[in-house]
């Protein structure tokens, strides 16, 4: 397949509702779940979940298909509103409970297309469609990894770009697996307490050459394909690090929103969420500038 121009569409803005809606369910998942504080241990050894690696295609794999004409379908599970602002050429968007009711499906393999770090929720719905007759297994890196390898994408350009960003929340559902790194670029060890399993990367440090960074990344992956998260202090200033990161030809690579400190805050608002009415009411004081 030749890497072909991008083409402009108008982008549809539910896209961002229908996020916000998305992030919400997120929430009141982690509510439900077990109380946790600051100390998240979510990749310690006795509580790591192995993703099953069978399921999982690469960007490659599926570009060998294709220039094949092997049969194959792409389905973009993503909004309606996100695959308009940028999309595979030629995959379908279907969001992912509705696939069981595309009979056609059964008679090709059918690859997910996703942003890139979903799994915790694909995975029961992938056993639950094989179950049903479906040849189906998820795009490994989803849109971000199709990007980096130079594949051709419909939509607007500046969407491309925000394929390798995740946010709190939903790093939260997916840390749990081996299929992740992560690495504390604050310099600091500002994760240390929020994020005990990530391991310290200081992209400011002049011997950290991208071979380094490549050989750090190789040593901690604990599965033959890997996803990598780094975290910074703020989530700003990612630009410098992802200069290291494309020296150092790493794949799939995940930049956390708002750095380790809205991580942090994820954990405490969360935390705080499950605390009696009377404890989370914060007694607001007058300004003593304005009055207030």
């Amino acid at each position: 397949m030749k890497k072909s121009a991008r083409s402009f569409i108008t982008a549809d803005r539910l896209g961002t509702v229908e996020k916000a809606f998305a992030h919400a369910l997120l929430l009141m998942f982690v509510l439900i779940s077990p109380a946790y504080t600051l100390s998240d241990s979510g990749l310690d050894s006795g509580s790591i979940k192995q993703a099953r690696q069978e399921l999982f295609v690469t960007a490659e794999e599926v570009k060998q298909m294709l220039d094949t004409k092997k049969p194959l379908a792409l389905v973009d599970i993503r909004s309606q509103g996100e695959y308009s602002q940028a999309h595979i050429p030629g995959s379908l968007n279907i969001r992912v409970h509705f696939i069981r009711t595309k009979i056609l499906l059964k008679s090709s393999p059918v690859v997910i297309v996703t942003d890139g770090y979903q799994y915790a929720g694909l995975e029961p719905e992938c056993k639950r469609l094989t179950e049903q007759g479906f040849l189906v297994t998820i795009l490994f890196g989803g849109l971000n990894s199709w990007k980096h390898a130079g594949l051709p994408l419909e939509g607007e350009a500046w969407m491309a770009k925000t394929f390798d960003h995740i946010s709190p929340e939903a790093f939260y559902l997916e840390k749990g697996y081996g299929h992740w790194v992560v690495l504390d670029a604050s310099g600091k060890d500002a994760g240390k307490q929020s994020m005990p399993y990530a391991v310290r990367f200081d992209p400011d440090a002049q011997l950290f050459a991208p071979s380094r960074l490549k050989g750090t990344v190789e040593k901690n992956r604990k599965s033959g394909q890997c996803l990598v998260l780094i975290a910074n202090d703020t989530g700003a200033e990612y630009q410098s690090i992802a200069r290291i990161v494309s020296k150092a030809e790493l794949k799939n690579v995940f930049y956390l929103e708002g750095g380790i400190r809205a991580y942090d805050q994820y954990l405490k608002s969360a935390a705080l969420s499950q605390e009696p009415k009377e404890k989370r009411v914060q007694k607001i004081q007058k300004c003593p500038t304005c009055g207030g």
